[in-house]
């Protein structure tokens, strides 16, 4: 956990302490954002979504305890580490500070390089239990996927089995019309039950750039030597995709990059929300795209796809046919649009669009 990606708000109607805070936070390597009341403090935390709040209680108006319940009452902001800064010492004052939800309290006069330590315990703690959801999901995720594989086989296995004695039945010329009309419609059963259960989706409403950081997390912890860097917009709508194949598919994808980058190269990724390209043939009036870089060291020509069968090749490393193999596919069970361009002599460049439900 880095300080330099972390924002700390401060609301203290006491300029001096906001002038003295800001200061000695900004040299560790935090961004900070200030308020001088309240309502404003609030109003901050709502548009800006800090990652820790260190809030006064002494304040004209709407006082901490009250920001405090209202930063727990909204969801986009009840779990943001909420630190009390306040010369109320009495016990009965903290009590009613951490039952509103209170992640500490810290008493006037303080000592900076007290906060500053429990400023890093508590974004710590924030991250970990973050990390702990992020594995779960993945989890889910990974079972998820294992069942259908499961199911895959079997269908494909029985569908087999009726294939060949339907082929022999037809040789030999023993079985009537309608019985292998039977063996038929056996089959059209078997594929029937595939496509409902291998391509049903669980789709709910996520914030794809979240999700996105979720991935890379999980995959960054696989691949400590590779340095991924994500510009993300700072506010973007959700979009409807089963969030498990998704992660699927963007983990299969980062482990391509990862696998074919140069040595000690780092990978960029930016994601935008815009008009979708006419040729893109997306049915929305919004998309979310996803640059993922290149894919170095791959040169034109390397990297083909199969025609009629939906899959690519790479010679060199078949992981990565695969993994862009399985991906496109989960993608478009996601309605999206994975583009893959041969831009340069030594390098292939990954795109993906995401339909924005209006």
């Amino acid at each position: 956990m880095r300080p330099e990606t972390k924002t700390i708000l401060t609301v203290d109607d006491t300029p001096a302490n906001i002038r003295l805070l800001t200061h000695y936070l900004e040299k560790q390597g935090y961004r900070v954002l200030t308020a001088e009341d309240g309502f404003e403090g609030f109003k901050a935390a709502i548009h800006h979504h800090p990652d820790l709040i260190l809030l006064d209680i002494m304040m004209p108006g709407t006082d901490g305890y009250e920001v405090c319940e209202l930063l727990k009452a909204e969801e986009e902001t009840r779990d943001i580490p909420v630190v009390f800064l306040t010369a109320k010492a009495d016990v009965e004052d903290k009590v009613k500070g951490f039952e509103l939800g209170a992640a500490d309290y810290i008493t006037k006069p303080f000592n900076l390089v007290e906060i500053a330590t429990r400023v890093q315990n508590q974004l710590e703690l924030k991250y970990l239990q973050k990390q702990n959801n992020r594995f779960v999901r993945h989890l889910s995720a990974s079972s998820h996927m294992a069942a259908q594989m499961i199911f895959c086989d079997q269908s494909v296995r029985s569908g087999q089995k009726v294939l060949t004695r339907l082929a022999k039945e037809i040789k030999s010329g023993q079985k009537n019309s309608s019985q292998c009309s039977e063996m038929v419609k056996d089959l059209q059963k078997y594929f029937a039950d595939f496509d409902q259960t291998v391509y049903r989706t669980a789709r709910r409403s996520i914030n794809l750039g979240e999700t996105m950081e979720d991935v890379l997390d999980i995959v960054g912890t696989e691949y400590g030597a590779c340095e991924i860097a994500f510009d993300r917009p700072e506010s973007i709508q959700n979009i409807e995709v089963d969030e498990s194949l998704l992660m699927m598919a963007l983990t299969l994808l980062l482990k391509s990059l990862i696998s074919v980058k140069e040595a000690n190269g780092n990978i960029l990724i930016k994601m935008e929300e815009g008009a979708p390209d006419p040729g893109l043939k997306l049915k929305t009036k919004t998309i979310q795209r996803i640059d993922l870089g290149r894919m170095v060291s791959l040169a034109r020509g390397d990297l083909k796809r199969v025609t009629g069968k939906g899959v690519y090749q790479y010679k060199k490393n078949p992981s990565v046919g695969l993994y862009l193999s399985a991906a496109e596919t989960l993608l478009k069970m996601n309605n999206a649009v994975m583009l893959v361009r041969n831009e340069e002599e030594k390098a292939i460049h990954l795109s993906l669009f995401f339909p924005v439900l209006n």
